[in-house]
């Protein structure tokens, strides 16, 4: 299925009210429903401010960060940002049954829903005010309306379980909708971020996307391709056309890749999108600490088969494509936070790349399965952390960690159900995978309105991950490498230690 055959469910229409990205996302069309009526008229009037602050504020002269505020913390925006999440279950509560307890697939429950709002330290509303005008504005919007979001998708899943009973067929549940958050670049000059939707309302498989949303620091104002791109469209499809042919494994995988791209435009005309063929899109993309990222959603470009694409072009790759203004300094240090997919040993293509894996230590239940070792494989190369561990999800983020004295760290975060979560750690700067440490920790979370809780943003490379976030271990393990070296009283470990 292509792009012409793609219908969005109502991901990317809630990631436009959470990020405030525009309203032309590829493929965002979605059924008629009150959920998707109301999530737009809170998208255009989110669009609507985000505007006028941008026009209010485009004469107005850069604030200075206050001078209370010691330098490190502004060069590394550590501790400036949070991420506020909240969950929830929804069970079927009606008293309709089926005759044949198989077809529930589900056991009663219809919905798990995750949803997500960044938020921004009061104490450095003096520091970026605009841009603490801008986040504040968005994360009260979400946290106050998501209470209606989540009741429309709770009345479709009810009527979609009772329709199942009243015909006799299966309900292929429970339903899901989880939204996630992380920082991709947070510095002086640009904030940078990356939603991810991973959601499921029955069908063959489920459906994941990713939105990119890049602020200005100084003015709050969110940014345009065309401000950060110096080259014509037909110039940046080449790179992006080259990149991408670069990585295909099959010859088949980007067929009519060219014309595809072509669709792909600084500031899209809409007005034809009901037709393919004269139809206009915005580039999907953000801001890391390694250069510009395009994300390619799934049928985007390819079949679901071949998932996502995210290309990069670094900051030095092409001269005079980045406006220079947008290029960091990378001598101190820079986090690149990503998201993968965790597969059972032996299961996918570990040759290329960073992929992790697990070995499973029993069945599955029915929230996880449990592990005994989390291997992390980068080009080939493997290192194994034996730690027991329930892989709760079937992604997973890390930190792609640069820091100033040239090494490179991933800290791999595996969830738990509960506000836990294992920690494990791997050096990866000679290109050869070594264990570091692991343990578990209990989140540091921020009681917030409505069901949120809030808990920091990793930002500064300098610092260890738990450290920065002010959690607390509860667990430690002892690391195993493939060489079967304790690295627990390794020179990686103590280092990591400080």
């Amino acid at each position: 299925m292509r792009r012409k055959d793609y219908i969005a469910g109502t991901a990317l229409l809630l990631a436009l009210s959470v990020a405030g990205c525009g309203s032309n996302v590829p493929g965002a069309t979605t059924e008629s429903s009150e959920a998707g009526q109301s999530t737009e008229a809170a998208t255009e009037e989110s669009s609507d401010i985000t505007q006028a602050e941008a026009t209010d504020d485009s004469d107005a002269e850069d604030e200075a960060p206050s001078e209370e505020q010691e330098p490190e913390q502004l060069d590394a925006l550590d501790g400036v940002f949070k991420i506020a999440y909240k969950t929830e279950q929804v069970k079927y509560e009606g008293s309709k049954k089926f005759a044949d307890p198989s077809l529930d697939d589900s056991n009663g429950v219809l919905l798990d829903g995750q949803y997500v709002a960044l938020l921004m330290d009061e104490q450095y509303a003096d520091a970026f005010p605009k841009l603490y005008e801008t986040i504040s504005s968005k994360a009260s919007d979400k946290i106050n309306n998501v209470g209606d979001v989540a009741k429309e998708a709770k009345e479709q899943a009810v009527s979609d379980y009772e329709e199942a009973i009243d015909n006799g067929y299966g309900f292929m549940g429970h339903y899901y909708y989880k939204e996630n958050m992380r920082i991709s670049r947070a510095d002086n000059t640009v904030l940078s971020i990356v939603n991810s939707f991973d959601e499921f309302y029955g069908g063959f498989h489920n459906l994941y996307n990713e939105l990119g949303c890049t602020y200005d620091t100084q003015t709050g104002a969110e940014l345009k391709l065309d401000e950060i791109v110096k080259c014509s469209e037909e110039e940046l499809d080449k790179i992006l056309a080259d990149e991408l042919h670069a990585t295909e494994v099959d010859e088949n995988q980007f067929m009519g890749l060219e014309d595809s791209l072509a669709h792909y435009k600084y500031n899209p005309d809409t007005s034809n999108n009901d037709d393919y063929e004269k139809s206009q899109f915005p580039y999907n993309w953000y801001l890391g600490g390694d250069g510009l990222h395009f994300i390619f959603n799934p049928y985007e470009l390819t079949s679901y088969a071949f998932g996502a694409s995210d290309v990069v072009i670094g900051y030095d790759e092409y001269e005079g494509i980045i406006d220079e203004k947008f290029v960091p300094d990378t001598d101190g240090g820079y986090i690149n936070a990503e998201h993968t997919f965790v597969a059972e040993e032996g299961n996918g293509d570990a040759t290329e790349g960073i992929n992790i894996s697990f070995v499973k230590d029993g069945e599955y239940q029915e929230n996880y399965t449990p592990a005994k070792a989390i291997i992390l494989t980068l080009d080939g190369k493997s290192a194994t952390i034996e730690k027991k561990c329930n892989v709760t999800y079937d992604f997973a983020d890390y930190y792609y960690v640069h820091r100033k004295d040239g090494t490179t760290l991933i800290y791999l975060i595996l969830p738990e159900d509960d506000d836990c979560y294992d920690l494990l750690v791997f050096d990866i700067t000679d290109g050869t995978p070594k264990a570091v440490i692991s343990g578990t920790y209990r989140k540091n979370a921020e009681e917030l309105d409505n069901g949120f809780k809030a808990y920091k943003a990793f930002t500064d490379p300098e610092k260890e991950y738990e450290e920065q976030m002010g959690d607390t271990e509860i667990d430690a393990a002892d690391i195993q490498s493939d060489s079967s070296e304790d690295a627990g009283d390794s020179e990686e470990a103590a280092d990591y230690k400080g």
